[in-house]
């Protein structure tokens, strides 16, 4: 019973760091997309004043820039699949690893 308990927790332990690794990922991420979020709003003010000018090379970047974003956004709303797949993965390392304990996890859950 104690192995179990033991066992259940270092489960446990491992699932909320990988969860919080994540949360962490993402929110890297949603830091590097508020800043070229930024970037691409001055780039705009920067565009509008520069109309009238005859180089317009702050086109160039605005796309430049539409075009990171876009990657960024889909790295972000992307990354619950990966943390699905590492969630079982370790549920895999576990049966592989501990299939008597599985088995009977699974029987004591039965009774």
């Amino acid at each position: 019973m104690n192995d179990d308990v033991l066992f259940l927790f270092v489960m446990l332990s491992f699932t909320v760091t990988i969860l919080l690794l994540a949360m962490l990922k993402v929110r890297k991420r949603n830091r590097k997309l508020r800043a070229l979020e930024s970037d691409l709003a001055q780039a705009r003010l920067d565009g509008e004043r520069s109309r009238d000018r005859p180089e317009t090379a702050s086109a160039g970047k605005i796309k430049l820039l539409e075009d990171r974003l876009r990657v960024l956004e889909r790295i972000v709303t992307d990354g619950g699949y990966a943390l699905g797949q590492e969630i079982e993965r370790l549920r895999e390392l576990r049966r592989e690893t501990f299939p008597a304990r599985v088995a009977a996890s699974a029987d004591s859950r039965k009774a």
